[in-house]
């Protein structure tokens, strides 16, 4: 029996004493030696270890030290023989790890979670606010210019800051500043004239005028008949004009003419198209939300802009 090993050899006889069932092929597998070797060796090693003379036959597995070997015989035959070896020295220290290797490709997408809850109810716009109407748990209505959401199970009371049945959703806005004031419109058609009025007082009636030049006297003639009369003389001069009279009262007033169409509006704020409309701020303008539909819910749409959307 050769009195040296190689470290081949003392990793094979140090494995089938730790696992003495283990084959050739697993042997060579962890020590890291091709099983024909492992098996040539182990043969030799089995053919130069006499038997000792004891009675095995009987004994299903024994273990046997001789020198410093360990023989294994099952049922009275020997199957293996291996070097006795110290025990083992204390675990070395662990060594530097080493490089983390590189990232190994993403693995498949993992399949689609369950659905999340219901998210809440939006508002449901009810238009203005009607005395009596019996309101639900986020029914919005307008009232007093401003917007109010319900937010008890149901109510007939008037929306108000005291009221804890309703919320204030959105509050009027301030007035805004007074726009400029529009061209002036077309001057409307002037009216028909209205009747004349009653006639002033006469004036005081004038002074009478200078008297004419006294004619020269004919001369007498005889007691003649008397003759028809004659001709009237030529008129005197007129005398001068009297002052004017005091004016009358004046006429009554002709009816009105018809009203000129309305100027354009100046920029600024401006009221709603039409009843339940919401005006409200972009940032840079006023802008007009009409009126929506029973059922539909205010949202915030692209742009910040208010929107109606159905439930």
């Amino acid at each position: 029996m050769p009195s040296t090993f190689t470290d081949t050899e003392l990793r094979i006889l140090r494995y089938r004493k730790r696992y003495p069932d283990a084959s050739p092929v697993e042997i060579a597998a962890n020590i890291g030696s091709s099983s024909d070797r492992v098996a040539t060796f182990l043969a030799t090693q089995a053919s130069q270890v006499p038997v000792p003379q004891v009675q095995l036959d009987e004994i299903e597995t024994a273990y046997i030290e001789q020198n410093d070997l360990i023989l294994r015989f099952v049922s009275g035959r020997l199957v293996n023989a291996g070097r006795v070896v110290g025990s083992n020295g204390a675990t070395g220290p662990a060594g530097p790890a080493g490089a983390s290797g590189s990232t190994g490709p993403q693995g498949p997408q993992g399949p689609t979670g369950p659905t999340g809850p219901r998210g809440p109810i939006g508002v449901a716009w009810q238009g203005p606010y009607a005395p009596s109407t019996v309101y639900f748990r986020n029914d919005t209505v307008s009232y007093g210019g401003s917007s109010w959401i319900c937010v008890v199970a149901q109510t007939t009371q008037t929306p108000s800051i005291e009221s804890s049945d309703w919320e204030l959703l959105a509050l009027v806005g301030d007035v805004g500043p007074t726009g400029e004031t529009g061209q002036p419109g077309t001057q409307g058609a002037q009216g028909n004239p209205g009747p004349p009025g009653a006639p002033g007082v006469p004036g005081e009636r004038g002074p009478a005028g200078e008297a004419g030049p006294k004619g020269d006297p004919g001369s007498n003639g005889s007691q003649g008949p008397t003759g028809p009369q004659g001709p009237q003389g030529p008129a005197g001069a007129q005398g001068l004009q009297g002052f004017p009279g005091e004016p009358g009262p004046p006429g009554e007033a002709g009816p009105q003419g018809a009203q000129g169409a309305t100027g354009p509006a100046g920029p600024g704020f401006s009221n709603g198209d039409a009843k339940g409309d919401i005006k409200y701020w972009d940032g840079s303008s006023w802008k007009n939300l009409d009126v929506g539909t029973t059922g539909q819910v205010l949202t915030v749409g692209e742009n910040d802009d208010l929107e109606w959307t159905d439930k």
